[in-house]
């Protein structure tokens, strides 16, 4: 199981500070929920994990390895939070089979995957369609698709569960807990706490482009209401729609 280590990372633009000093770990077998209100540098977090945006100072490790951007391009996957962004292919099938290919696996392989993402996701009905003509949360999903069949051992998910209905959602809900179970190194943005806090294990809460709280996810709750994130007044436990 590999971990992450981001260690005092900032990132700014002239004078202007967009991420500052932000230091977290998250591991193998977890899910890492990062969340705040509008603006507060979730989704360019993200990006500058996957080596999109270089930071100013800081770095960010795999197993105590520092990475370059642009050797975080190849290990670290990424779900953009506006799927069109990330669709290359004419149907639905060929975008997923796109990123495998570019992974030079043998044909047996490719086709392996691409039945099990298809038959998990419950994709079969619009596997042949242009994702263009998808609805948002039916591309959202076949988004999320394409890069979890990649298998990277890190996987980023910017609003995993935006657009999406109650089956897609935990269909995507549930996909995320067999990857934990596997092994992987899951970190999602999302202001949709009241739909899976319950399933990650650690949180770093965002303000003004600065970490406020890191630690379990469980005892993140009064900073996220602090800070710009609904939260219901429920158990714990509950906090999941799967």
């Amino acid at each position: 199981m590999h971990t992450l280590t981001v260690d005092n990372l900032s990132l700014s633009a002239g004078k202007n500070k967009i991420l500052e000093n932000i230091s977290f770990a998250s591991s193998g077998g977890e899910i890492t929920l990062v969340a705040g209100k509008n603006g507060s540098g979730k989704s360019i977090l993200l990006k500058t994990i996957k080596g999109l945006c270089r930071e100013s100072s800081g770095s960010i490790s795999l197993d105590s390895e520092k990475l370059s951007s642009k050797e975080r391009m190849r290990k670290i996957a990424l779900c953009f939070q506006d799927s069109m962004l990330q669709t290359v292919g004419r149907t639905v099938k060929k975008d997923i089979q796109f990123g495998l290919e570019n992974l030079n696996l043998r044909k047996e392989e490719i086709d392996r995957r691409l039945e099990t993402t298809i038959k998990e996701f419950s994709l079969s009905p619009v596997a042949d369609k242009d994702p263009v003509i998808l609805s948002g949360g039916e591309r959202k999903k076949a988004a999320i698709a394409a890069v979890i069949a990649m298998d990277e051992d890190v996987i980023l998910l910017d609003e995993p569960l935006g657009n999406l209905d109650w089956p897609s959602a935990v269909t995507v809900i549930n996909t995320l807990e067999m990857l934990k179970k596997r092994g992987k190194n899951i970190i999602i943005v999302s202001h949709e706490a009241e739909k899976l806090l319950a399933i990650t294990d650690r949180c770093v809460v965002l303000a003004d482009g600065k970490s406020v709280y890191t630690g379990s996810s469980e005892s993140a709750i009064p900073y996220l209401r602090a800070n710009g994130v609904f939260v219901p007044d429920v158990p714990f436990g509950m906090l999941r729609w799967n």
